[in-house]
Protein backbone atom coordinates (compact mmCIF):
# COMPACT_ATOMS: atom_id res chain seq x y z
CA UNK A 1 0.00 0.00 0.00
CA UNK A 2 1.26 3.35 -0.74
CA UNK A 3 1.05 6.61 0.96
CA UNK A 4 -1.17 8.15 -1.02
CA UNK A 5 -3.86 5.27 -0.82
CA UNK A 6 -3.46 5.33 2.93
CA UNK A 7 -4.63 9.49 2.55
CA UNK A 8 -7.37 8.69 0.00
CA UNK A 9 -8.86 6.09 2.58
CA UNK A 10 -9.06 8.41 4.92
CA UNK A 11 -11.17 10.58 2.37
CA UNK A 12 -13.03 8.16 1.89
CA UNK A 13 -13.47 6.84 5.50
CA UNK A 14 -14.75 11.24 6.34
CA UNK A 15 -16.83 10.31 2.94
CA UNK A 16 -18.22 7.92 4.68
CA UNK A 17 -18.76 9.45 8.04
CA UNK A 18 -20.78 12.63 6.59
CA UNK A 19 -23.23 9.67 5.14
CA UNK A 20 -23.72 8.68 8.37
CA UNK A 21 -22.07 5.06 7.36
CA UNK A 22 -20.49 4.50 10.61
CA UNK A 23 -19.05 1.18 10.81
CA UNK A 24 -17.63 1.53 7.25
CA UNK A 25 -16.16 4.69 8.37
CA UNK A 26 -14.20 2.51 11.64
CA UNK A 27 -14.18 0.07 9.40
CA UNK A 28 -11.62 2.00 6.54
CA UNK A 29 -9.86 4.21 8.55
CA UNK A 30 -8.92 0.92 11.16
CA UNK A 31 -7.15 -0.04 7.53
CA UNK A 32 -5.92 3.25 6.93
CA UNK A 33 -3.76 2.95 10.06
CA UNK A 34 -2.48 -0.32 9.31
CA UNK A 35 -1.64 0.74 5.91
CA UNK A 36 0.05 3.77 7.43
CA UNK A 37 2.39 1.49 9.61
CA UNK A 38 3.19 -0.98 6.87
CA UNK A 39 3.75 2.28 4.73
CA UNK A 40 6.21 3.69 7.64
CA UNK A 41 7.95 0.21 8.18
CA UNK A 42 9.00 0.60 4.51
CA UNK A 43 10.34 3.64 4.15
CA UNK A 44 14.15 4.48 5.37
CA UNK A 45 14.63 5.54 8.92
CA UNK A 46 16.16 9.58 9.58
CA UNK A 47 18.77 10.10 12.71
CA UNK A 48 16.70 12.88 13.37
CA UNK A 49 13.30 14.41 13.13
CA UNK A 50 12.67 16.90 10.87
CA UNK A 51 12.25 20.65 12.95
CA UNK A 52 9.26 22.19 11.51
CA UNK A 53 7.79 25.97 12.33
CA UNK A 54 4.46 26.44 13.87
CA UNK A 55 3.78 28.19 11.03
CA UNK A 56 4.24 25.94 8.57
CA UNK A 57 0.82 25.10 6.54
CA UNK A 58 1.64 22.12 4.64
CA UNK A 59 4.21 19.45 5.30
CA UNK A 60 6.40 17.89 2.52
CA UNK A 61 3.02 19.11 -0.49
CA UNK A 62 0.67 17.44 2.77
CA UNK A 63 -2.31 19.88 2.69
CA UNK A 64 -5.15 19.60 5.95
CA UNK A 65 -8.65 20.40 4.71
CA UNK A 66 -12.11 20.56 7.09
CA UNK A 67 -15.06 18.66 6.44
CA UNK A 68 -18.23 19.54 7.99
CA UNK A 69 -20.35 16.74 9.37
CA UNK A 70 -23.77 18.00 9.10
CA UNK A 71 -26.33 16.36 11.87
CA UNK A 72 -29.12 16.14 9.59
CA UNK A 73 -27.12 12.73 8.30
CA UNK A 74 -27.39 11.13 11.60
CA UNK A 75 -31.06 10.69 13.42
CA UNK A 76 -30.11 11.54 17.25
CA UNK A 77 -32.01 9.43 19.41
CA UNK A 78 -30.93 10.82 22.65
CA UNK A 79 -31.16 14.34 23.32
CA UNK A 80 -28.30 16.39 21.93
CA UNK A 81 -27.16 18.59 25.09
CA UNK A 82 -23.59 19.28 23.30
CA UNK A 83 -24.74 19.55 19.88
CA UNK A 84 -23.08 23.32 20.39
CA UNK A 85 -19.85 22.61 21.03
CA UNK A 86 -18.84 19.11 19.64
CA UNK A 87 -16.55 20.28 16.82
CA UNK A 88 -18.23 18.24 13.78
CA UNK A 89 -15.35 18.72 11.04
CA UNK A 90 -13.29 15.96 10.22
CA UNK A 91 -10.07 16.38 8.34
CA UNK A 92 -8.64 15.15 4.93
CA UNK A 93 -5.02 15.16 4.19
CA UNK A 94 -3.88 15.30 0.62
CA UNK A 95 -0.80 15.66 -1.28
CA UNK A 96 0.24 16.65 -4.78
CA UNK A 97 3.24 13.82 -4.34
CA UNK A 98 3.85 10.73 -2.55
CA UNK A 99 4.22 11.58 0.94
CA UNK A 100 6.95 10.55 3.02
CA UNK A 101 5.53 9.99 6.26
CA UNK A 102 8.78 9.74 8.01
CA UNK A 103 8.82 13.63 7.47
CA UNK A 104 5.14 14.11 9.59
CA UNK A 105 4.75 10.57 10.86
CA UNK A 106 2.88 11.87 13.74
CA UNK A 107 -0.15 14.19 11.71
CA UNK A 108 -1.21 11.33 9.50
CA UNK A 109 -2.32 8.66 12.45
CA UNK A 110 -3.19 11.57 14.61
CA UNK A 111 -5.61 12.56 11.95
CA UNK A 112 -6.83 8.92 11.42
CA UNK A 113 -7.62 8.91 15.27
CA UNK A 114 -9.42 11.61 15.57
CA UNK A 115 -11.74 10.91 12.49
CA UNK A 116 -12.55 7.68 14.10
CA UNK A 117 -12.94 9.02 17.96
CA UNK A 118 -15.14 11.64 15.94
CA UNK A 119 -17.24 8.91 14.05
CA UNK A 120 -17.67 7.71 17.69
CA UNK A 121 -18.61 10.78 19.07
CA UNK A 122 -21.34 11.46 16.53
CA UNK A 123 -22.36 7.94 17.08
CA UNK A 124 -22.66 8.36 20.49
CA UNK A 125 -24.78 11.30 20.63
CA UNK A 126 -27.15 9.40 18.25
CA UNK A 127 -27.53 6.88 20.49
CA UNK A 128 -27.28 8.07 23.81
CA UNK A 129 -24.97 5.16 24.65
CA UNK A 130 -21.93 6.10 26.96
CA UNK A 131 -20.14 2.77 26.31
CA UNK A 132 -19.41 4.61 22.80
CA UNK A 133 -18.98 7.69 24.13
CA UNK A 134 -16.09 6.06 26.03
CA UNK A 135 -14.60 4.48 23.07
CA UNK A 136 -14.42 8.26 21.25
CA UNK A 137 -12.52 9.40 24.19
CA UNK A 138 -10.62 7.03 24.13
CA UNK A 139 -9.58 7.64 20.26
CA UNK A 140 -9.13 11.16 21.24
CA UNK A 141 -7.11 10.33 24.09
CA UNK A 142 -4.60 8.26 21.29
CA UNK A 143 -4.49 11.05 19.23
CA UNK A 144 -3.77 13.74 21.76
CA UNK A 145 -1.29 11.59 23.06
CA UNK A 146 0.33 11.21 19.83
CA UNK A 147 0.81 14.97 18.90
CA UNK A 148 1.89 15.63 23.15
CA UNK A 149 4.85 13.51 22.06
CA UNK A 150 5.50 15.00 18.92
CA UNK A 151 5.43 18.91 21.02
CA UNK A 152 8.69 19.80 19.72
CA UNK A 153 7.87 19.05 16.54
CA UNK A 154 4.63 20.24 15.57
CA UNK A 155 2.69 21.82 12.57
CA UNK A 156 -0.16 24.06 11.70
CA UNK A 157 -2.02 20.58 10.98
CA UNK A 158 -1.01 19.71 14.43
CA UNK A 159 -2.48 22.42 16.13
CA UNK A 160 -5.25 22.33 13.89
CA UNK A 161 -6.43 18.63 15.25
CA UNK A 162 -5.22 19.80 18.96
CA UNK A 163 -8.02 22.38 18.64
CA UNK A 164 -10.24 19.86 17.78
CA UNK A 165 -9.43 17.28 19.85
CA UNK A 166 -9.18 19.58 22.97
CA UNK A 167 -12.75 21.04 22.33
CA UNK A 168 -14.42 17.39 22.21
CA UNK A 169 -12.75 15.74 24.73
CA UNK A 170 -13.80 18.59 27.23
CA UNK A 171 -17.07 18.44 25.66
CA UNK A 172 -16.98 14.79 26.87
CA UNK A 173 -15.47 14.53 30.09
CA UNK A 174 -17.96 17.86 31.34
CA UNK A 175 -21.41 16.96 29.41
CA UNK A 176 -20.75 13.04 29.67
CA UNK A 177 -18.52 11.85 32.18
CA UNK A 178 -19.06 14.84 34.44
CA UNK A 179 -15.28 14.80 34.82
CA UNK A 180 -14.22 18.31 35.90
CA UNK A 181 -10.15 17.95 36.11
CA UNK A 182 -10.28 15.90 32.74
CA UNK A 183 -12.60 18.83 30.92
CA UNK A 184 -10.64 21.62 32.65
CA UNK A 185 -7.45 20.33 31.21
CA UNK A 186 -8.48 20.37 27.83
CA UNK A 187 -10.25 23.63 27.99
CA UNK A 188 -6.77 24.79 29.57
CA UNK A 189 -4.91 23.39 26.27
CA UNK A 190 -7.76 25.11 24.19
CA UNK A 191 -6.99 28.26 25.93
CA UNK A 192 -3.41 28.08 25.43
CA UNK A 193 -3.62 27.64 21.69
CA UNK A 194 -5.78 30.58 21.38
CA UNK A 195 -3.68 32.85 23.38
CA UNK A 196 -1.13 31.93 20.88
CA UNK A 197 -0.80 34.69 18.06
CA UNK A 198 1.39 32.68 16.09
CA UNK A 199 -1.47 29.91 15.85
CA UNK A 200 -4.01 32.19 15.33
CA UNK A 201 -2.33 33.48 12.36
CA UNK A 202 -2.40 29.76 10.42
CA UNK A 203 -6.34 29.02 11.48
CA UNK A 204 -9.51 30.53 9.51
CA UNK A 205 -11.66 32.87 10.74
CA UNK A 206 -14.49 31.00 11.52
CA UNK A 207 -12.53 28.31 13.74
CA UNK A 208 -11.21 30.97 15.82
CA UNK A 209 -14.92 32.16 16.31
CA UNK A 210 -16.14 28.85 17.01
CA UNK A 211 -13.28 27.71 19.00
CA UNK A 212 -13.30 31.25 20.77
CA UNK A 213 -17.18 30.82 21.73
CA UNK A 214 -17.01 27.04 23.07
CA UNK A 215 -13.91 28.04 25.10
CA UNK A 216 -16.03 30.66 26.88
CA UNK A 217 -19.05 28.31 27.40
CA UNK A 218 -16.69 26.01 28.81
CA UNK A 219 -15.62 28.46 31.06
CA UNK A 220 -18.68 29.19 32.46
CA UNK A 221 -19.93 25.78 32.72
CA UNK A 222 -16.57 24.86 34.92
CA UNK A 223 -17.56 28.18 37.34
CA UNK A 224 -21.37 26.55 37.72
CA UNK A 225 -19.56 22.85 38.15
CA UNK A 226 -17.29 24.31 41.20
CA UNK A 227 -20.36 26.80 42.55
CA UNK A 228 -22.44 23.60 42.72
CA UNK A 229 -19.29 21.35 44.35
CA UNK A 230 -18.74 23.75 46.24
Amino acid sequence: MSSKIVLEMNTKAVSYLAQGEHECSHFTLQKALEGFRNVLNQQPSEEAPMMLDVDEDEIDGTVLHTIPIHAAQHKTVAPDHSFVTVYRHAFVLTSDQEPLFTENEHTVPSVLLYNMGLSHHIQAIATGQSAIFRKAMQLYTMSFTMLENASDILNDMDIMVLLALSNNMSVISGSEFYDRPSAESSRLMMERILSSTDCLESLEDEDIEFFSLNLMFLSEYQKHALAAAA
